[in-house]
């Protein structure tokens, strides 16, 4: 510490502290300033590779201002100290990185084996083993939920593909049947077995005609299935259900025999829908409870509103379906009465019921059954109302009617309207 006068000369210097270092040379331009009141910053001064703060103050006495006050200090320790915090930083970066690249590469790996894993799958799969899973553990991160709906996927496609295979290697079945059955008539008639007997004859044509006519009606189920798989598009319009019900309860006492049909609708329900599938819907459920039903035995239909839907029931009380056939009711080719192939007509095709369902899931409905055996079989049809109200035409009464021997017009009518029954 030293006092300066104007001049630069210097008036007092005070003894430094041992190490400490000696005043630098004095700067006449910055004295002047500091005299002349203005601030002037501390400064940084290097003097024999030594660093140095000066700071310069105005000296006063008896507030006349006679010099200025320099005060200088050594930065030497906190050099040292920077330094040596410098030389850590760097360590400990160089260090870090090293850490890093020894602990990022297995870090790295076992974050990555996830998705490793779903990659080697995909491999798999893609080239045919569909039986492959991720099965790794679901979790609540992006990578665990991506590894449990992939590996659903896989399930699902390996279902539909299951489905698929199973529906060729049926329809492949059920078109081999009257193939064959045509086939070897044709070659009875080729190599003349009739005998020029036109009865015989007669007899054969018919049977090929039953079976083509057979062929004709799986393979017309076979495309109608085909394009209710492929997002139908219905021809659906405001029309009322009970008008359906009733059309379909006066057709089937012409198929009833001397079975009683009865059937009931509670009120107009008023439904967005196509009028011909239903129809051919219920059509379906009916005939199924005919070919069931004994020849005293009632079919029962039921129409009404539960809440926001128009609820269907077709009830027979016929032989009833076994427990173990009710859930592959609805599946493509599954007949439950494997006694019915014993028929003359061979039965239905397995094919009826799961149109039906297709048909009523295209509508936005659905479709179930229950059964006891020996008592008898429902089946219960639920569509959406529909929320814009509409006119509707005047409903015949119920009808329960038990039908016998129609006329010669309704005879036609029956021909027209019989189909072998595609149920169990």
């Amino acid at each position: 510490m030293q006092i300066i006068g104007p001049d630069g000369a210097i008036l007092a210097t005070a003894v430094p502290y041992n190490g400490l270092p000696t005043a630098p040379p004095t700067d006449l331009n910055s004295i002047r300033l500091v005299l002349a009141g203005q601030n002037v910053p501390p400064t940084n001064l290097t003097n024999n590779n030594e660093h140095r703060l000066v700071i310069l103050q105005p000296f006063t006495i008896n507030e006349t201002t006679t010099g200025v006050l320099q005060l200088t200090t050594s930065l030497a320790a906190a050099d040292d100290l920077l330094a040596r915090l410098r030389l850590v930083l760097i360590v400990g970066v160089l260090g870090a990185v090293a850490l890093g690249a020894l602990l990022g590469v297995p870090v790295t790996r076992a974050a990555l084996k996830p998705l490793a894993r779903m990659t080697t799958t995909s491999e798999e799969i893609a080239a045919g083993d569909l039986s492959q899973r991720t099965n790794l553990r679901s979790g609540r991160d992006e990578i665990g939920r991506l590894a449990t709906a992939f590996d659903s996927m896989v399930d699902q496609l390996e279902g539909t593909l299951r489905a698929q295979r199973q529906f060729v290697a049926d329809a492949s079945h059920e078109l081999r049947t009257p193939l064959t059955a045509l086939g070897g008539l044709i070659e009875m008639l080729l190599l003349g077995v009739d005998r020029g007997d036109t009865t015989t004859t007669q007899r054969a044509l018919r049977s090929a005609h039953r079976e083509i006519e057979r062929l004709s009606r799986l393979v017309g189920d076979l495309l109608t299935l085909s394009r209710l798989d492929a997002h139908p598009t219905l021809n659906q319009r405001p029309l009322d259900l009970s008008t359906v019900v009733n059309e379909v309860g006066e057709q089937t006492r012409y198929l009833a025999g001397e079975r009683t049909v009865r059937w009931r609708t509670d009120g107009p329900l008023p439904i967005e829908g196509d009028a011909d599938k239903l129809k051919q819907v219920l059509l379906n459920l009916t005939g199924n409870a005919v070919a069931f039903t004994t020849t005293s035995g009632q079919i029962a239909l039921h129409a009404a509103r539960s809440g926001d839907t128009a609820q269907l029931e077709v009830t027979d009380d016929g032989a009833g379906i076994a427990p173990e056939d009710l859930p592959r009711l609805f599946e493509r080719f599954y007949r439950g009465d494997k006694s019915r192939a014993r028929r003359a007509d061979g039965g239905g095709n397995g094919l009826g019921l799961a149109i039906a369902r297709a048909i009523i899931e295209a509508h936005g409905g659905s479709i179930n059954v229950r059964s006891t055996v020996g008592k008898g079989t429902t089946f219960t049809v639920a569509l959406p109302i529909a929320p814009v109200p509409m006119a509707l035409p005047e409903l015949s009464s119920p009808g329960v009617l038990t039908a016998g021997r129609p006329t010669t017009h309704e005879q036609h009518a029956a021909v027209a309207l019989k189909e072998p029954p595609s149920q169990r």
